[in-house]
């Protein structure tokens, strides 16, 4: 959308009595309007509107897709079979298989972009050849997929190109299911597949069959002549793309028990390796003419590095694989050295394509598998598993990956201009098919096969079961019936998320990366082995051997050999500490005044670990800066005015990042932290050296193991630690927390999940997230404070009790701002508490103003201001502000016995200022409507509004509104505290 000019969907005329939609709303139905629960209420206000006394029956329709099981339908016997056969069905179905009868509309001219005439929906996208149009055999090769776009009639427009990585992915599904299901159609269009890529496409021929060209051997990545301008799809060279064909005619070859690929695929291995530098990663991107100029020498013998999964790993697990059926001992060292490299760079180091992280790990899992099984050592066992344990700890309880970024689009503006995330911010539920839940599921398969650890294999089967249950199911539009979209909502079961990407978005469908890959692993399972072992016979060593000499001469390999050995070692420059806040001499005068706050700009802001200790209260936050995440450390006598201590917890003093944590006192009265370690895998303990707690121990991390002494599958992620009696306890926090115990703070016993099995409806899922835990005694209870991503501060009240957590009560202490329910919104983030000497539980959380007030002038890390927790008798938890704050007033004002009329306001003219503590007592007698204003102009206009309507049973802070009671006759008394632009309630 622009920045101006933009107009409601559906209003009112002015003149009343007209109601206006600006696009078509009665074929929501056809047209696939979504989520469903949003139209519901739309056609109700529609027919309310229209009819005002009419008794309206439930609104209910069945959508024209749909996923094919609910999310927790019994799964019928041999359901993955069945799902393999849909998804090869789906090929015909989807009417991408091109026909002679059709394909002169192939042959159009590309666009650069904008729409035209031959191509409606942007570059090379257009209506697909129709249901009733002929279906090829695969001979002339397939579309890529259908893009995002859905047309009045629920159809989507399809992209006209063609690209080589799907058609090898395509045909090696195609064939494995034909060889699976014992159906010959489905393998005969797999062999005309790679019968058309490899012996009549541009793709594999013309410069890619000239043994005397520098790009011999690659394969481009679409057929379409000026694709963009002036440049030819097919000149465009892309490693991974060259990867993933390469993996698609290996298991069509396979399959089909054909040996006509095996010298094409020794070709292509070894032009990909004549792109690859001395460290192991392979150029991403050429494009054949300057390839032509510049030769493919210079890669090879190059140092380069590209830390990113996303265009590396597949490239990488090829060289393994060839490494084992060749012997070929450059291919071994070079994958082996550049998979060590991202390990130690992992994970911040790692750059994430479309800010999408997990699909990094996802394409990882598939060459460090491979690489256990070329070389099984516990290093290489523990790469694999720290990666699969971050992956599949963001793993929700129905199988779907969580999608997880550090930025979504910035404006209305920038939405739809490029390739992005399916979500606008973390904790959106959306999963993602197309780049992550793909290639996580091949690698947890070869996973699995490596290891022989049911860690692997219990995920992979959690994940191919969300697959059987999305794939899509449809009888009116059977274009889609068998395949998966791109994205799915996991809580609202339906397909549904951020439509941002300019390409490949929401309700895309993509041959290859999707269908190719997830049929690929059903037919794996069904014939119960691994591509490895499947593959092992190949005939690709029979033709290396000759194709190497000729594409890698000896002298050339001698030569990388050389620069293999490493140089000796440079001296170590020790890691960058944080910059020590200062306050500057003249701050912006919107800097927050009694508020604590970071001076200097970091990201984040978390409270963790607050002690008071020595009579001072201790409080760390997290702040990311040029040494990585740390603990900034702030002391105070009096919660109020702190003092800044030299910043000791960081990754160069403890050897990871300082991520989210707690504080607690040992059984011998010391200070002691336990936190995540990140980028370490594991949550880690450290202890106090010190009183003003500025030295600390190297920490230990925490690894519990099962009684029978084994590793637990479990993630490791923001923990918590207490005391009981003589026993500590831990939890390892996210998605239904993880519990343990120890003795000594060394040896820890894992007990499974946190909370009881059979827990009360509490109006929350059972496996909302329960990150920043916080678990302590509240009265009679126990209070489990903790951070939802999707819902903001929140907390459980309940028993906890033969080692299980019972939750009576739930409550949230953050709201959403009506207009905008994203994640930018929850500004009650990360809380963290303390126990006062005088018996007092008082929290602080980190209050994310700063991410609602773009361009203000604003410190960073702003904590929000101390509160009370309580609990009396009845039971329901009470808040107030620190008590403390009372010392802060001065120059008290008061105006008081002041009456308002209906439709009447009063302006306190003595009271003024940005700094302030306002105290409102009203007697709101039979008002069904009042409230305050803050911040209004001279003539008392304009203004912040906080409203109080006790009929609605409610309060509204600006746009934000909150369940709020009052009880008859009972009057309402606000603490209203400003601090420049932060407001508190």
């Amino acid at each position: 959308l622009p920045a101006d000019n933009v107009h409601p969907v559906l209003f009112e005329h002015p003149a009343g009595g007209v109601l206006v939609a600006t696009t078509k709303l009665s074929q929501f139905v056809t047209a696939r309007y979504a989520p469903l629960d949003a139209w519901e209420p739309v056609w109700r206000m529609i027919l309310e509107w229209a009819q005002p006394n009419a008794d309206l029956p439930a609104l209910c329709w069945s959508p024209p897709l749909r996923p094919s099981y609910g999310r927790n339908a019994e799964l019928p016997a041999g359901v993955e079979r069945q799902a393999l056969q849909r998804g090869a069905e789906w090929y015909r179905k989807s009417g991408l298989l091109v026909h002679p009868s059709w394909q002169g509309r192939y042959d159009l001219p590309a666009n650069a972009g904008p729409p035209t005439a031959d191509w409606p929906d942007g570059h090379r996208a257009g209506p697909g050849p129709g249901r009733d149009a002929a279906v090829g055999d695969g001979s002339l090769g397939l579309l890529e997929g259908f893009r995002s776009k859905i047309y009045h009639d629920g159809s989507q427009p399809v992209l006209w190109w063609r690209r080589a990585d799907n058609h090898g992915e395509s045909a090696g599904a195609l064939a494995l299911a034909g060889s699976v299901l014992r159906q010959p159609e489905f393998s005969r269009i797999g062999l005309n597949l790679a019968d058309w890529l490899t012996g009549k496409s541009i793709l594999y021929n013309g410069v890619f069959a000239d043994p005397e060209h520098p790009a011999f051997g690659l394969c481009g990545w679409n057929d379409v002549p000026r694709y963009y301008h002036n440049a030819n799809g097919f000149d465009q060279l892309w490693g991974d793309d060259n990867a993933r064909a390469w993996l698609g005619l290996l298991r069509t070859a396979t399959a089909l028990r054909s040996n006509r690929y095996d010298e094409r695929l020794a070709q292509q291995l070894l032009a990909m390796m004549r792109l690859t530098g001395n460290k192991g990663f392979i150029v991403k991107h050429w494009d054949v003419p300057s390839l032509a100029r510049n030769g493919w020498e210079g890669s090879f013998l190059g140092d380069h590095e590209d830390l990113s999964p996303h265009y590396q790993a597949y490239v990488q697990a090829c060289f393994l694989w060839a490494a084992r059926a060749t012997g070929f001992s450059l291919l071994r060292e070079r994958a082996t050295r550049a998979i060590a490299r991202m390990m130690e760079t992992y994970p911040h180091g790692w750059s994430a394509t479309n800010d999408q992280f997990n699909q990094e790990r996802a394409r990882m899992l598939l060459p460090l598998a491979w690489l256990v099984r070329l070389d099984d050592t516990p290093e290489h066992r523990e790469w694999l598993r720290r990666v699969a344990t971050d992956l599949t700890s963001d793993m929700d309880a129905c199988g779907a990956i969580l999608t997880k970024i550090s930025r979504g689009p910035a404006s209305n503006e920038a939405y739809g201009t490029g390739e992005t995330t399916l979500i606008q911010a973390n904790g959106d539920p959306n999963t993602d098919l197309f780049y992550t839940a793909n290639f996580a599921l091949a690698g947890l398969h070869e996973a699995a096969a490596a290891t022989g650890e049911a860690f692997y294999r219990d995920a992979e089967d959690k994940l191919v079961r969300f697959f059987c249950r999305v794939q899509v199911k449809s009888d009116s539009l059977p274009q889609f019936d068998g395949g998966w979209f791109r994205g799915f909502d996991y809580r609202r079961w339906e397909y549904w998320g951020s439509d941002a990407d300019i390409g490949w978005s929401l309700y895309s469908m993509e041959t290859g990366w999707i269908q190719g890959e997830v049929l690929s692993v059903l037919a794996l399972r069904q014939l119960d082995t691994s591509l490895w072992d499947f593959t092992a016979a190949s005939g690709i060593p029979r033709h290396f051997k000759t194709w190497r000499k000729r594409m890698l001469p000896d002298h050339l390999v001698r030569k990388a050999e050389k620069q293999a050995v490493p140089p000796a070692p440079e001296p170590v420059e020790e890691a960058p500490e944080p910059d020590l806040p200062v306050m500057p001499a003249n701050p912006p005068p919107t800097w927050l005044t009694y508020h604590l706050a970071h001076p200097v700009r970091t990201v984040t802001g978390d409270p963790n670990c607050i002690f008071y200790w020595k009579g001072r209260y201790h409080l760390h936050y997290i702040i990311e800066d040029k040494a990585g995440i740390s603990y900034a450390h702030v002391s105070s006598t009096d919660m109020l005015h702190w003092k800044w201590h030299p910043t000791t917890l960081t990754p160069s003093s403890m050897g990871h990042g300082m991520f989210s944590g707690t504080g607690f006192l040992t059984r011998e009265g010391n200070p002691a932290i336990i936190y995540h370690g990140h980028g370490s895998g594991r949550n880690q303990i450290a202890f106090a050296e010190d009183d003003l707690l500025e030295k600390w121990s190297r920490p230990v991390p925490v690894e519990p193991k099962t009684k029978s002494g084994t590793l637990p599958p479990m993630r490791h992620w923001d923990p918590d630690c207490w005391l009981d009696g003589e026993t500590y306890y831990a939890l390892s926090g996210g998605r239904d927390p993880h519990l343990m115990k120890s003795s000594d703070l060394k040896n820890w016993e894992y007990l499974g999940s946190l909370l009881h099995d059979e827990i009360p409806d509490l109006g929350v899922p059972r496996d909302e997230d329960i990150s920043c835990p916080n678990m302590f005694r509240l009265g009679d209870k126990w209070m489990l404070l903790c951070l939802s991503h999707w819902l903001g501060c929140r907390y459980y009240l309940g028993h906890f009790k033969d080692e299980k957590y019972v939750p009576e009560s739930h409550g949230l202490m953050n709201w959403f701002c009506e207009f905008d329910k994203g994640h930018e919104d929850v500004d009650v983030f990360a809380p963290e508490s303390v126990l006062t000497p005088d018996g007092r539980r008082v929290m602080w959380a980190w209050s994310r103003v700063k991410e609602r007030l773009k361009g203000v002038p604003i410190q960073s890390s702003i904590q929000s201001l101390p509160r009370e927790l309580s609990l009396p008798e009845d039971g329901i938890l009470r808040i107030r502000p620190l008590r403390e704050l009372e010392t802060l007033r001065f120059d008290e004002r008061s105006e008081s016995d002041l009456k308002l009329e209906s439709g009447t306001s009063y302006r306190l003219r003595e009271i003024s200022g940005d700094a302030l503590e306002i105290r409102v007592v009203v007697q709101p007698g039979a008002a069904q409507k009042f409230g305050v204003r803050l911040y209004c102009d001279r003539e008392g206009n304009r203004g912040f509004p906080i409203t109080i309507e006790p009929r609605k049973k409610s309060m509204s802070l600006g746009e934000t509104r909150v369940p709020f009671e009052l009880k008859a006759a009972e009057n309402l008394d606000l603490r209203i505290f400003l601090d420049k632009n932060l407001i508190e309630v």
